[in-house]
């Protein structure tokens, strides 16, 4: 084989890799919108899928769920989640509430 052949088949054997590439390229967005999909509940709040998802990739950066270290700032994190949730559910009954006091209050003015 000649020089001129092999340099052919390089430059050849560069465009096939090359188009290899290019229909692998979106293939890391495409595996994320199905971890996307498996990931969305009914009723699922914006904010929850996202922390779903940061989650998620931040156990996928650190090689597993074997990898995460659990810290004690961890678990007094989840030791407060239910008092935290239940206070939220608190304040959510008392601005309905007081919203519904005042549209009442509304009504008897008019």
């Amino acid at each position: 084989m000649d020089y001129c052949q092999r340099k052919k088949k390089e430059d050849l054997w560069q465009v096939v890799k090359l188009c290899f590439i290019f229909s692998h390229g979106n293939a890391s967005v495409e595996r994320g919108f199905s971890v996307n999909k498996t990931m969305l509940v009914e009723n699922l709040k914006k904010r929850s899928l996202i922390n779903r998802r940061r989650a998620y990739d931040g156990i996928k950066s650190l090689g597993g769920v074997e990898n995460v270290s659990i810290t004690k700032r961890m678990l007094l994190a989840v030791r407060g989640a239910k008092h935290r949730h239940g206070a939220g559910l608190v304040r959510k009954k008392e601005y309905l509430d007081k919203k519904a006091s005042d549209t009442r209050k509304e009504k008897i003015r008019k």
